[in-house]
């Protein structure tokens, strides 16, 4: 259990994450993070809980785990449209040809084909592939546990005022 959080407490040395992430106790335990992972994990079982078995919630928790990859692939192709005009001067060890066109044929495909991925992974399987149960408790449960996870990511905010990149991390 110590293994992300220690990451994250690194990171937050670095002054990557708000500094209540890298705080410790007295025997250098990031004890803020682990409480952290400890309501993220609660929530997460949540399924477990609502759900008629625990093959259903399984499925609720892998379909997740899903949803939030696609969110990282949006932020992933976004972020290579924009890096290529705010540093287009910046030498790449792969570049996608066809310059301007290229990046944003090859990222708005990526995005779009995320989008629908997204939207898709939300829609309950056929009763007789799972039974789910209530179907509205499914995607309730899923579209709320996904809304919460995204949620923790877009309010730790990142701090444009790290260390300097000479210091050793």
């Amino acid at each position: 259990m110590i293994g992300p959080t220690e990451a994250i407490r690194r990171a937050a040395q670095r002054r990557d994450l708000p500094a209540i992430f890298g705080k410790t106790n007295r025997h250098d335990v990031p004890t803020p993070l682990l409480i952290i992972q400890a309501l993220i994990v609660t929530v997460m079982t949540l399924p477990f809980l609502f759900l008629k078995d625990v093959s259903t919630a399984f499925l609720v928790l892998t379909a997740l785990s899903g949803t939030v990859y696609l969110v990282m692939y949006i932020m992933m192709f976004a972020a290579a449209i924009r890096l290529r005009y705010s540093k287009p001067l910046i030498e790449r060890h792969f570049e996608v040809p066809g310059g301007m066109l290229g990046i944003w044929l090859v990222s708005g495909i990526g995005i779009l084909i995320s989008i629908v991925a997204l939207i898709l992974s939300f829609i309950p399987p056929a009763a007789d592939q799972v039974d789910v149960g209530n179907p509205y408790l499914y995607v309730g449960l899923e579209v709320g546990i996904f809304c919460i996870v995204v949620l923790i990511g877009l309010f730790i905010p990142m701090h444009p005022e790290r260390l300097p990149d000479n210091e050793q991390a």
